[in-house]
């Protein structure tokens, strides 16, 4: 019998043992949530900030929480604030969502903290009807169901809540205060100015009060229609060592009850600035500070707020350099004099780049013409863009000159010196050079363009020890024109093995001018007769007129006059004499000659020997005319 029971045990412990654990056996996993408030005591109208906060807890999986607020309170819509990065750290990005009643819901996660965990904050607002005494807000299971709060492997946590809690009370009856609006500081030398705004049912007396250190005085209130007050106190009411003073605006209710309301007011031995411009009228002032270096004297500009500063130009020296603008703190760049227009203080170095010479050694060859030697001539270059303009830069310094005294090839350097940045600018991508046309006489000037390119030592062909030097040279390189007659590098013939074969050249040709005199009918010049030249060119100068043939009343006369430049003769008819009118038209028919300028003139009226003709023709007449008179009355009489 004995035997029996003993089988019968050992076959219900081995029955146990296949049965699996019951889930009870796990309720020993617990969870406390928290909810606390930043005031105890509020009254209606009073807004009420919440924190939830987790206590520890391990390997939480699941937790769906609602939210337990009292009647008299109101949730503020979108006031829940999740924790930032909890989020990600308790759903891995699953979502945490919340309103007035799904507080807090994670699906599914597996979070363990030894310490608290801020799950969010929330508001409540007391509503205006909200009966007095103790309100407590709080969280629990979403329907109380225990299963809504689980680990990892679906066993149930155990969850404790601890609410909290805020008494209202009743709303406090407002109190009686006037407003008065104006700065809480003030500028020893700024009048203070303020406004006065009385609460409902109350009137502003006329005059308000002023203590600045002593016994206070009485400065009137300028009140407008809508009863505001405007008041001011003079910068000459501040006591200097008092640290302010007070302002005290009255008022009256309808009910005759007096009530006071006083502002202190701190006075500042500073300017106070708004936008750079303080309420005394003062305008800020930044201090602009340039630095050198070595012995170099430190100089300083005031700026003006609003206002740009102009910035010195060339302040410093440095041997091999040359200042081209500045730097501040900040790392910004200016120019040279520009316009400074930040509003601060300022500490300014200058900026420094090395100067650069680059030689280009040219010829220029003169040529004879078909007549002619010149004498000393001097030829310059210039260096243009492509549009033909010349190619100027600050501290950049172009010389190019040679001395010609007659026929021949010389040869003479074009030196370009500047900051080693601006060259590198104007000339990494080609420039040009043309000679400069003076227009003097004479000369024909080659108008030739040549392209000049900058190339850095290392990867071009070396010229000379300026070059090394500099670590650039110059190529001189062809030049093509586009179809706007604009110039271009013709990089197409450059020969790359030896760019430096081309060699900048001009040739002039000279040849003098040979003038002589010529005329027409209507003027006189002077003419080259090789190029045919015309110079002077102005009509005849002509003399007074001379009768050449006397006008009867049967035959017209002749006068002529003589340009007293080139000796051309123009002459002209004298009209025919009519009956005893003796009077001689000074013009009729013009007839013209040309004459050398040596010819005689023969109707002057200052030639003698035609003057003493006349004269014997006319004594000869005098005579003929007695004789034939005598030998008549002889006759008579006989």
């Amino acid at each position: 019998m004995k035997k029996r029971v003993l089988s019968m045990l050992l076959c219900l412990c081995m029955v146990l043992m296949l049965c699996p654990v019951t889930a009870f056996a796990e309720r020993g996993k617990t969870v406390s949530f928290t909810v606390t408030a930043d005031k105890t005591e509020a009254q209606p109208g009073d807004t009420i900030n919440f924190t939830l906060t987790m206590g520890a807890v391990d390997g939480l999986g699941s937790l769906w929480l609602d939210l337990r607020i009292p009647e008299g309170l109101t949730f503020v819509e979108g006031s829940g604030t999740v924790t930032e990065g909890l989020e990600e750290t308790m759903s891995a990005g699953k979502g945490i969502t919340f309103n007035s009643f799904l507080l807090f819901w994670i699906p599914e996660c597996n979070y363990t903290s030894t310490a608290d965990t801020v799950l969010m904050t929330f508001q409540c607002t007391v509503n205006d009807d909200a009966t007095t005494g103790a309100k407590t807000v709080g969280v629990g299971l979403y329907d109380d169901d225990e299963e809504y709060c689980f680990d990892v492997d679906h066993y149930i946590i155990d969850p404790s809540f601890t609410p909290a809690t805020v008494t209202v009370s009743e709303a406090s009856a407002p109190t009686l205060a006037i407003t008065i609006d104006g700065p809480d500081v003030v500028c020893a030398q700024q009048d203070y100015k303020f406004t006065a705004t009385p609460p409902a049912g109350v009137t502003l007396d006329e005059t308000f009060g002023h203590d600045s250190g002593f016994s206070g005085s009485d400065i009137e209130l300028t009140i407008d229609e809508d009863g505001v007050g405007h008041g001011v106190v003079p910068a000459a009411y501040y006591v200097p060592a008092a640290n302010g003073f007070d302002v005290n605006v009255h008022g009256t209710t309808a009910g005759g009850t007096k009530i006071t309301t006083t502002k202190h007011v701190e006075v500042s031995p500073e300017h106070i600035y708004e936008d750079g411009v303080c309420g005394c009228g003062a305008v800020k002032t930044y201090t602009v500070e340039y630095i050198g270096g070595g012995d170099d004297p430190i100089c300083m500009d005031t700026k003006t707020h609003g206002e740009p500063l102009t910035l010195r130009g060339e302040t410093f020296k440095m041997d091999g350099y040359v200042q081209t603008g500045w730097v501040d703190g900040q790392g910004a760049v200016y120019d040279l004099g520009a316009a400074y227009t930040e509003d601060r203080d300022a500490t300014l170095n200058p900026v420094f780049e090395k100067l650069v010479t680059l030689t280009v050694p040219y010829t220029t060859t003169v040529a004879l013409g078909d007549a002619g030697e010149p004498g000393e001539t001097t030829f310059d270059l210039t260096l243009i863009d492509g549009w033909g303009k010349a190619l100027t830069a600050d501290h950049m310094t172009v010389t190019a000159g040679v001395t010609t005294g007659g026929a021949g090839d010389y040869t003479a350097a074009m030196t370009i010196t500047g900051p080693e940045r601006t060259l590198w600018r104007l000339l990494s991508e080609g420039a040009f050079v043309r000679q400069v046309n003076a227009g003097e006489d004479g000369w024909t000037v080659d108008d030739t363009v040549w392209g000049v390119l900058m190339e850095e030592i290392p990867v071009a062909y070396a010229m000379g020890d300026d070059a090394t030097a500099s670590g650039y040279t110059v190529y001189v390189v062809p030049v093509s024109i586009d179809e706007f007659g604009n110039y271009e590098i013709d990089w197409e013939s450059i020969d790359w093995q030896d760019p430096q074969s081309a060699d900048m050249c001009f040739t002039n040709t000279y040849s003098a001018h040979v003038y002589e005199l010529n005329y027409d009918a209507d003027g006189h010049w002077d003419e080259c007769g090789g190029c045919k030249d015309k110079q002077n060119e102005e009509p005849h100068q002509y003399g007074e007129w001379t009768v050449t043939k006397e006008a009867t009343e049967k035959e017209a006369g002749e006068k002529e006059h003589t340009c007293t430049v080139c000796g051309y003769q123009e002459t002209a008819e004298i009209a025919k004499l009519s009956g005893t009118d003796t009077t001689k038209p000074d013009t009729d028919t013009k007839k013209t000659e040309k004459t050398e300028t040596d010819s005689v003139q023969t109707g002057d009226n200052s030639n003698p020997t035609l003057w003493l003709a006349l004269l014997g023709v006319s004594a000869a007449g005098v005579i003929g005319t007695g004789v034939y008179s005598k030998r008549k009355k002889g006759a008579r009489e006989k």
